[in-house]
């Protein structure tokens, strides 16, 4: 068996039920850890929504950001450039 978060090794030697354990672990502990940083990324968004911090940030101060309106969507699309694919 594995500690919390950390990948098994897997033996092409060994017998197949024990490669798929050890494959259903690591992708059990894979999902958990995409989770977490889907969560942690969800929280810095948040608070730098909530908290209008995004409005400080200096790339507003260049001037093809000059005179544009300081929205949440304008600065995650343009002055930041952040996409999900």
């Amino acid at each position: 068996m594995t500690r919390d978060g950390e990948l098994l090794v897997v033996d092409q030697s060994a017998p197949g039920i024990e490669r798929i354990k050890a494959r259903v672990a690591n992708i059990n502990v894979l999902c958990d850890a995409v989770h977490r940083e889907i969560l942690l990324l969800g929280r810095e968004l948040s608070d730098c929504k909530w908290y209008g911090e995004y409005l400080l940030d200096p790339r507003w101060d260049d001037p093809k950001h000059k005179g544009k309106t300081r929205t949440w969507d304008h600065w995650l699309s343009g002055v930041r450039a952040f996409s999900l694919r």
